[in-house]
């Protein structure tokens, strides 16, 4: 029988793998807006009055995917292209113009000179059609801008049909900027089929949207052990437990060096507000407070992982993992809490995976994750232990080069079976990439990977 698990991707410290449909929320990219620079070489635009427009000279002329900015020089004086970096500073509050670009290098907008006034980059009109453009692979300007004192101004003299193979009068306008697409990537943590012996992962599939000229590629890794378990230090991404009260309380917290032993939690975990929170008497961040203070631990359960006994805190005092705090502790479901009978904290004894809830009498639950409240998808934290597998992220042909490429959303792509198949645990790469012009991203809602045993 196939199995199916729909996982929610959202942009974060990490991603969380839910078992189950989540929605509401998607990754995408951020635009970047590098800016660039004018070539020493190729630097003039030539207008017939005034003679030659330097764009190199001044030194801050920079091409984005959304402006120009700087100003050039001329025989009439600097011909500034945007308001906020005139040569009298920011200009906006009083004159408000810029060169635009609208992410595929063509341009529209003003630039200005105080002797000749108004330079238009584009115009389409019954009576006059032109534009300034900018090579979206090469960087080269191109066209013709217009100045009602002085006319058109050239960019290029390919465009004039005047140019020389080489020598003085070969002349462009030319930057370093090219129109390239942004790209960026999220990993997965691990998620367990729980088949002893292993699945095949057969297709991976994503929902979303995908405008024209974006993509959307994955990379899958897996294993069939997880040498860590649930046993060693904390994880240094997932080691957060939440309190509505005092925040966030850190597992992972470098000073505290929690450690989930066999039978027992040694260490103290670390809150803003309140200090440190020491898990066994033996390892409190004073030393050794066990005859001299009080003799206490956290118990680990070596069968099922459940924890029981307390923890302290000089403010808040005694922290409770289970409610039924013996040798044989009740049986543990992350449900339980929130004013029911019972309560309990277990961790995963194959993954290494907190859940559930603890209790302080001052300041009420501590959830050490967020999939128990079902918050996840709008806070994504959870306690784990650090694992020592391998993930080796492959694409089609077995290498950490090769991407899986997806057609579209609503598309299965088939997994290669000789690299992940007999497999327990995986994780995945996701890779999102704009259009050239950083103009549209792909966003992601849902993951479908399908796997069989």
């Amino acid at each position: 029988m196939n199995k199916k698990l729909k996982i929610l991707i959202f942009l974060t410290m990490a991603i969380l793998f839910l078992a189950g449909v989540i929605h509401n929320s998607s990754f995408i990219i951020q635009k970047v807006d590098a800016a660039t620079n004018i070539d020493s070489t190729y630097r003039y635009a030539w207008n017939d009055t005034i003679g030659w427009i330097d764009f190199y000279s001044t030194g801050n002329v920079s091409v984005s995917s959304t402006q120009l900015t700087g100003y050039a020089s001329s025989s009439v004086g600097y011909i500034a292209l945007n308001c906020n970096s005139t040569p009298n500073g920011d200009i906006c509050a009083t004159r408000n113009f810029k060169v635009s670009n609208d992410g595929s290098g063509n341009l529209s907008g003003w630039a200005y000179n105080d002797g000749i006034g108004w330079i238009s980059f584009a115009s389409s009109t019954a009576t006059s059609t032109y534009q300034v453009s900018v090579s979206p692979t090469t960087g080269d300007f191109s066209g013709w801008a217009w100045n009602d004192v002085v006319g058109w101004i050239s960019f290029n003299c390919f465009g004039t049909n005047t140019c020389p193979p080489s020598g003085p009068s070969d002349y462009k306008v030319k930057t370093n900027w090219q129109a390239v697409s942004a790209s960026g990537n999220l990993t997965s943590s691990i998620f367990d089929t729980g088949v002893t012996n292993g699945t095949a992962i057969n297709t991976i599939m994503w929902q979303g949207n995908q405008p024209a000229g974006t993509s959307v590629k994955f990379q899958i890794a897996s294993v069939n052990s997880l040498t860590g378990g649930g046993t060693g230090p904390i994880d240094t991404t997932y080691r957060y437990a939440w309190a509505d009260t005092i925040g966030w309380i850190d597992f992972g917290w470098p000073a505290g060096n929690v450690n989930v032993g066999t039978t027992q939690l040694t260490g103290y975990a670390y809150n803003n507000n309140v200090g440190e929170i020491a898990l066994d008497c033996a390892t409190a961040p004073g030393g050794n407070i066990c005859q001299s203070q009080s003799n206490f631990k956290v118990n680990r359960n070596p069968a099922n992982g459940n924890l029981s006994g307390w923890a302290w805190n000089d403010y808040i005092g005694w922290t409770s993992f289970s409610s039924e705090n013996n040798s044989t502790p009740i049986t543990c479901n992350p449900s339980d809490g929130f004013g029911t009978g019972e309560y309990c904290v277990t961790i995963n004894p194959t993954t290494g995976t907190f859940t559930g809830w603890a209790w302080n009498d001052y300041i009420g639950w501590i959830s050490v994750n967020c999939a128990d409240p079902g918050l996840c998808g709008s806070s994504n934290y959870w306690v784990n232990t650090a694992t020592a597998a391998t993930w080796t992220y492959r694409g089609p042909d077995g290498s950490g080069t090769s991407y899986y490429s997806s057609i579209g959303p609503g598309i299965p792509t088939q997994i290669n079976l000789g690299y992940h198949n007999n497999q327990r645990y995986f994780r995945y790469k996701i890779f999102l990439y704009s259009d050239t012009g950083q103009t549209a991203s792909p966003r992601v809602d849902d993951v479908i990977l399908n796997y069989s045993p």
